[in-house]
């Protein structure tokens, strides 16, 4: 028998200057059925700083001082959910699209 599949999940979001994909990417997870609880990006020091919408969910930026590239800035990302007891997670590239 499978279990049940854990409701309270977050995205970890690795970024760089590309806010048109992160909107696309935000607007995949707010149209899925089952929404992460919380977002968390880790900006790879862009140029830019994120410009986010309102979602069903909130969204943490963490900036960071330097590019560390994505598995510096999945760590990071990882690291943020964990303190904030998440132990579901999806890892994504802002490029990355998901289908309803």
């Amino acid at each position: 028998m499978m279990a049940e599949i854990e409701k309270k999940w977050a995205a970890c979001i690795v970024y760089y200057q590309d806010q048109d994909s992160l909107n696309n990417l935000l607007n995949c997870l707010e149209s899925q059925t089952l929404k992460p609880t919380n977002v968390f990006i880790a900006d790879n020091n862009s140029k830019e700083p994120i410009k986010t919408n309102s979602f069903s969910f909130p969204v943490k930026v963490i900036r960071l001082n330097e590019n560390k590239g994505f598995a510096g800035g999945a760590n990071v990302a990882i690291n943020e959910a964990i303190n904030n007891n998440f132990t579901n997670l999806m890892l994504l590239s802002q490029d990355v699209l998901l289908e309803k």
